[in-house]
């Protein structure tokens, strides 16, 4: 092989790798961050809860993962939906209180004003994964 084809080869090679290297850097930066984040884990150690919210210039988005024990692997994933209306972060400060089961949680969180609110999710209910 000659030395201009294996320069040909190598310079394309390079050449898709940076396309792909700042097309991944791009649409990582594209993903915002959450605004806040909580993390709780359950009395017995086998689930844990992280709530976050999203907010942009009009409205927030507030989530909740849950972890859990899973029979095909070591973790399983819920998302769960959380109904707050909101243009403002309101997890400034969050408290987990877990059901006797572990199948709920009661949330109590206080926002940058000092206002509290909370809600309950059933993973039965709220959560998919």
């Amino acid at each position: 092989m000659s030395t201009r084809r294996l320069a040909f080869i190598l310079g394309g090679v390079l050449f898709v790798a940076v396309l792909l290297g700042g097309f991944g850097w791009a649409v990582w930066l594209a993903i915002p961050e959450p605004d806040t984040r909580h993390s709780a884990t359950s009395p017995s150690g086998e689930r844990t809860i992280h709530i976050f919210e999203v907010c942009f210039e009009d409205s927030c988005v507030h989530q909740a993962v849950l972890e859990l024990p899973s029979v095909e692997g070591p973790i399983a994933q819920l998302r769960c939906g959380i109904d707050i209306t909101a243009t403002e972060p309101q997890f400034e400060a969050l408290d987990v209180a877990w059901g006797p089961d572990e199948n709920t949680v009661d949330v109590t969180y206080t926002n940058a004003d000092g206002q509290s609110d909370g809600f309950t999710l059933d993973f039965a209910r709220d959560c998919v994964g």
